[in-house]
């Protein structure tokens, strides 16, 4: 391992992380960011052999993994491969998601095996709103990055190399908009807190990849399901059965479908609410949610959710015709309608479902 990592411009040596403190920061935006930073630092370099995550809970109840320091260890070295990094001392990597998930911890892990000096920011909807450094690498979720490239104005944006997006679907909109970091390399992650975070990469900008690639030495099956299976022996469990639909590729790539918890059965059709949304954002040009309630008839029928209040649902259905086949176009359209989401950033299903149910 490296002995030091460089965090707001000064080494802290690996030895000597135990007794770092907030007050030892040259910069402080956020304390309490700060400080689950600091504490998983610390943990890390700590004398366990494994670090303790929850995962987001945001397809299922939150559960407590162990992931081995070696495996974190070896997926950043693996996703740093991928990208073509060496020992980048020099640039600056921004930590804006939560430290004491998946997503921040493996941001700090990336800066400290490669090099980077660690900036510890805010997580919010705009992290680069006070960054006045430039800032080369990032980790985000999709609503972050579409709020900074939508609506943020910092310049440290024209500095990226380097933007990794994860934690949920990256929607059209979003990826028509990536473009606009013209020296940044914009990927679309694929992975879980089970797996230790990255298994896969898909290039958003420049020049957009439809698929995800793994990384090298893992290897990809489905099982009866059509449900992808993960195989790597860096990984903790291994191989590791999801509840991911995917279409695996003859180049060994995969498209992802939707989750297997999350197929709409309409009149004995299996629909997949994110491919369906991702069909009705493109064609309406908005954001979207598709869930489903029950039906005498259909057994469930499919329910459209959209925040915006400009349109009728009549008129909504007129347009989606001809463009879905009859089994997709939803039953009812909710307008105005909040879409519920969870911590990091992905559709609340649950409470998506339950809100649609009540107000029926």
């Amino acid at each position: 391992m490296k002995e030091e990592i460089k965090i707001e411009g000064r080494p802290y040596r690996v030895s000597e992380i135990g007794s770092l403190s907030l007050s030892d920061l040259k910069t402080v935006r956020d304390s309490e960011t700060a400080s689950k930073a600091i504490a998983f630092i610390k943990e890390f370099f700590g004398g366990s052999q494994a670090i303790s995550v929850k995962t987001s809970g945001s397809t299922s109840a939150p559960k407590t993994f162990f992931i081995p320091k070696a495996a974190m260890l070896k997926s950043a070295e693996l996703t740093g491969r991928a990208l073509g990094w060496g020992d980048l001392s020099g640039l600056n990597a921004l930590l804006c998601l939560s430290p004491d998930k998946i997503g921040g911890m493996m941001c700090i892990v990336r800066a400290y095996l490669f090099g980077f000096n660690l900036i510890i920011g805010r997580v919010s909807s705009h992290p680069f709103s006070d960054i006045k450094e430039d800032v080369h690498y990032t980790s985000v979720v999709p609503y972050q990055l579409y709020s900074e490239l939508e609506y943020g104005k910092s310049t440290a944006l024209s500095s990226l190399r380097w933007v990794l997006v994860g934690g949920g679907a990256v929607s059209r909109e979003l990826e028509a908009l990536c473009p606009l970091l013209k020296n940044a390399c914009v990927y679309h992650t694929f992975g879980m807190t089970e797996t230790g975070s990255t298994i896969a990469l898909r290039r958003i900008s420049p020049k957009r990849e439809e698929s995800f690639s793994p990384l090298q030495g893992v290897s990809l099956s489905t099982d009866d399901r059509g449900c992808l299976v993960v195989s790597a022996p860096y990984l903790p469990s291994s191989p590791l059965i999801t509840n991911d639909i995917v279409s695996i590729e003859k180049d060994g790539s995969f498209r992802w479908i939707g989750r297997y918890d999350n197929i709409i059965n309409t009149g004995g059709v299996k629909i997949h609410a994110e491919k369906l949304e991702e069909k009705i954002s493109g064609i309406l040009g908005e954001k979207c949610a598709v869930t489903a309630i029950k039906d005498i008839g259909l057994g469930e029928k499919i329910v459209l959710v959209l925040e915006s209040k400009v349109r009728n649902s009549d008129e909504i259905k007129a347009k989606l015709r001809g463009r879905l086949n009859r089994y997709e176009i939803p039953k009812e359209v909710l307008v105005g309608f909040s879409i519920p989401e969870a911590a990091n950033g992905k559709i609340d299903r649950k409470a998506l479902k339950a809100a649609v149910a009540e107000g029926n």
